[in-house]
């Protein structure tokens, strides 16, 4: 409930009288007096009333004034709070956010989810609404190294299953930003078939994805690791040189396997 007051002055001596088309609001509809002073109801629904002043001097009415009063109907829905960390995604994924639990539905109400893209209009940018906290990324919809948002609503439901943003009662929350990164990729170029034992091969590395990359080249002979290296590149191309005398090949030479593992984009 809300204490409301509303002072009239006028003319020195002045009576006034006014009427209330709506006592709905918790103001009887008709009274006299310098001031009115009421307190609203908590009402089921935003009630508005028109109330109409007409001054007294003597016996001589003034001229009427008009105004409305509007009384909301309190509530107390909240969306709650979602975790705002970043999140990175890599690749064709779904998403799982983390809600508290600390939202709290008033009847009628309703808890959405959103993904959208512009930070400053998350109502005007959305992409996709969901009853649970999984978002698909998926090429086509979305697009790689583009920032996405995700927010919390509740409120009163609308036919296309929506949340009325207009209501009253309408809760947001906006929840982290989610960085959308392709898979990362590696190519070799592999060196000649066959090397000199003091001789060295060149292999180029091609990379997609976000720098800087990480990976770890091995050379194996029989399922024996020979050599073992850990390789960093902040760019999408890295030249790295081979050279046998770099590892001990068993007898008096052979074949060797050349083996790539990616460990983080």
């Amino acid at each position: 409930m809300v204490h409301i007051g509303v002072a009239f002055s006028g003319s020195p001596g002045a009576t006034f009288a006014w009427t209330n088309d709506n006592p709905a609001i918790g103001l009887p509809a008709s009274g006299s007096g310098s001031l009115i002073a009421f307190t609203a109801p908590n009402l089921p629904a935003t009630q508005t009333a028109t109330v109409t002043v007409t001054p007294t001097r003597v016996t001589c009415p003034g001229e009427p004034v008009t105004f409305q009063i509007t009384v909301q109907k309190c509530c107390a829905t909240d969306a709650g709070t979602l975790d705002t960390n970043a999140i990175a995604v890599c690749g064709p994924k779904i998403v799982a956010l983390t809600l508290p639990g600390n939202h709290h539905l008033e009847p009628g109400d309703t808890l959405r989810f959103i993904l959208y893209s512009n930070p400053n209009n998350p109502l005007g940018s959305i992409l996709q609404y969901s009853d649970t906290l999984f978002f698909p990324f998926l090429p086509g919809v979305m697009n790689f190294g583009q920032t996405y948002y995700a927010a919390v609503l509740a409120g009163p439901q609308l036919p296309n299953d929506s949340i009325n943003s207009a209501a009253s009662c309408f809760s947001i929350f906006k929840g982290p930003q989610v960085l959308w990164r392709p898979i990362p990729t590696i190519a070799v170029a592999m060196p000649p078939e066959s090397v000199c034992s003091n001789g060295c091969a060149d292999l180029v590395f091609d990379f997609s994805g976000t720098p800087p990359f990480q990976f770890a080249w091995l050379i194996v002979q029989g399922g024996q690791i020979l050599l073992s290296k850990t390789e960093t590149s902040a760019t999408y191309q890295m030249t790295v040189t081979v050279c046998p005398s770099d590892f001990d090949v068993p007898g008096t030479g052979g074949y060797i396997d050349f083996q790539v593992n990616f460990l983080v984009d």
